[in-house]
């Protein structure tokens, strides 16, 4: 049985004592345990230890530290895949709900784009009803997850059946067109901003009888404008220098609003430069690192608006999925503020697009294709020319998170997937 398909980590009732709900001969890696009838309910005792990774672009994780010579046959996929939300569940109730009887209910808006189907991804491995809502279809992953996809246009009054009696809502949404559109095309506000009132509004009026949702949004490092140093840390006073950028702001600081007053418990995670390889059909990269992946494997010169020693931060996709993952185990520590997201390595973009080069052309038995200054277009923010190094570690030490993937792993992975698209 794979590690991430249902049923993994699910022990008999004969292991556990009734009384306390202990394991007594059984290793600690569930908190569901099968039933004579078939069924599955939760010991809230038990508690799982080690990571997983999202079955479509995971990788295994180091194993944590182990307690006791008896867990080192432990398998960390196995461990992670079973974990609960454990903070919606240490009341002994979600929404009102008896975690006896329901697990809880996680929604993902935007769960068909890039990022959003390796959230998907991730939280399938999980025993939670996972509810994925996107304009067009969403992949259905693998896992312990009980998984129910939902066509929606969110923006057309479809929001608040989305997210009826949802335990946590991660918002993924955003304009398609990106920071250019903003500029622009009315609509991207409407997305940007209005997606995320209507989100608290529908949750709003639902006032369950527990803790309020828990909604997890994806915001941007890029939202505190030009960087007023070189490594930002998320203590910075945000001063957006695109209107994408004040979309995002303003977008988040609804969501703080509410955390204020009660009505939702909030999340912001703001995100670095993202890539890697798509999690499902259909969920297209469009970022730089891809972009001059797909120019490299048209033998095409990667170009660059500088002299190539701009830095941004990069960090892979799953990655950045474990870090929402992370966030919804342990709100507890991260709701009423804004994280950033990073590796804190700061690469410097000219190197990045010379070690593309050179993967693709080992690849493809070509010669590298040669990297390029040219002049920026006119419409070019002042952010591209600025750099950017993340240091993450508030939200690591609140959750454990941190990046595990190094850059020329992730770039062969890219290449690779990229390689079969094209």
């Amino acid at each position: 049985m794979s590690i991430c398909e249902p049923g993994a980590g699910v022990y008999d009732t004969r292991d556990i004592r009734v009384d306390t709900g202990e394991l007594v001969s059984c290793e600690p890696c569930a908190d569901l345990v099968r039933g004579g009838d078939g069924g599955h309910r939760e010991i809230p005792s038990v508690r799982p230890f080690g990571r997983c990774r999202p079955p479509s672009c995971g990788r295994s994780a180091p194993l944590l530290r182990r307690r006791r010579p008896r867990l080192a046959r432990h398998r960390p996929d196995a461990a992670r895949a079973a974990r609960p939300v454990a903070d919606l569940l240490e009341r002994g109730a979600v929404n009102g709900r008896s975690t006896a009887s329901a697990r809880p209910v996680v929604t993902v808006l935007g769960s068909s784009g890039f990022v959003g189907s390796a959230v998907l991804a991730a939280l399938a491995t999980r025993p939670v009803r996972l509810r994925a809502v996107a304009r067009g279809p969403s992949a259905v992953p693998h896992g312990a997850a009980t998984v129910d996809v939902r066509q929606a246009d969110l923006s057309s009054g479809a929001l608040p059946e989305a997210v009826a009696g949802s335990d946590v809502v991660v918002c993924l949404v955003t304009h398609s067109g990106g920071w250019r559109a903003a500029e622009s095309d009315p609509e991207s506000a409407r997305v940007n901003v209005g997606i995320m009132r209507d989100l608290l509004a529908a949750l709003g009026a639902e006032r369950p009888a527990g803790p309020p949702p828990l909604v997890v949004y994806a915001g941007a490092a890029s939202q505190v404008g030009l960087p007023p140093r070189s490594v930002l840390d998320g203590s910075e006073q945000d001063r957006p220098a695109t209107e994408y950028d004040r979309q995002k702001l303003a977008a988040e600081e609804l969501l703080m609003a509410a955390d204020a007053e009660g009505t939702v418990r909030g999340v912001s995670l703001r995100l670095p430069t993202v890539f890697g390889e798509a999690c499902a059909p259909g969920a297209r990269d469009r970022g730089v690192v891809s972009a001059m992946i797909r120019r490299a494997l048209r033998q095409e010169p990667l170009t660059m608006w500088h002299d190539g020693t701009v830095k941004r931060d990069l960090v892979h996709v799953a990655d950045v999925a474990d870090a929402f993952a992370a966030a919804i185990d342990r709100p507890s520590p991260l709701t009423g503020r804004h994280w950033l997201l990073g590796a804190g390595r700061g690469d410097a973009l000219g190197d990045v697009f010379h070690e593309v080069a050179r993967i693709v052309a080992a690849r493809t038995g070509r010669r590298p294709v040669p990297v390029v200054s040219v002049d920026a277009p006119a419409d070019a923010p002042a952010t591209d020319f600025a750099d950017v190094t993340i240091d993450s570690s508030p939200f690591r030490a609140a959750t454990g998170w941190s990046p595990r993937l190094p850059l020329r792993e992730g770039l062969d992975r890219t290449v690779a997937a990229l390689s079969q698209e094209s």
